[in-house]
């Protein structure tokens, strides 16, 4: 990702489970360039790995997605981190599947 004016944030992205129309799972990591995992650019305690799943549903004319997410291997400090970051995470996702709305409503 790259911010206007800020830094170039780098993400690793490992995949688990991919079920067509059903299901991706993922780990999901912040990196250097290489690929490497790599601290969190915003915060010392923010988990070094999420566990990212997301099931899709036929609801008739829609699509129901769903989605979890939780923390991978991480200390109390991150796993509160991390807890305290969901209204935040919930507006970016939101924001990313609203996206997703408007592009598929072009297609």
């Amino acid at each position: 990702m790259d911010f206007p004016g800020g830094p170039r944030i780098w993400a690793k992205l490992v995949y688990r489970e991919v079920e067509p129309l059903l299901r991706l799972v993922w780990e999901h990591s912040f990196s250097d360039p290489h690929g490497e995992i790599a601290p969190s650019p915003f915060s010392q305690h923010w988990p070094k790995k999420l566990l990212n799943s997301v099931t899709f549903e036929d609801a008739g004319a829609a699509t129901r997605i769903r989605m979890k997410s939780s923390a991978l291997d991480a200390s109390p400090e991150e796993a509160a981190e991390f807890r305290d970051a969901f209204p935040s995470m919930h507006g970016g996702w939101s924001g990313n599947f609203d996206v997703l709305d408007e592009f598929l409503g072009k297609v």
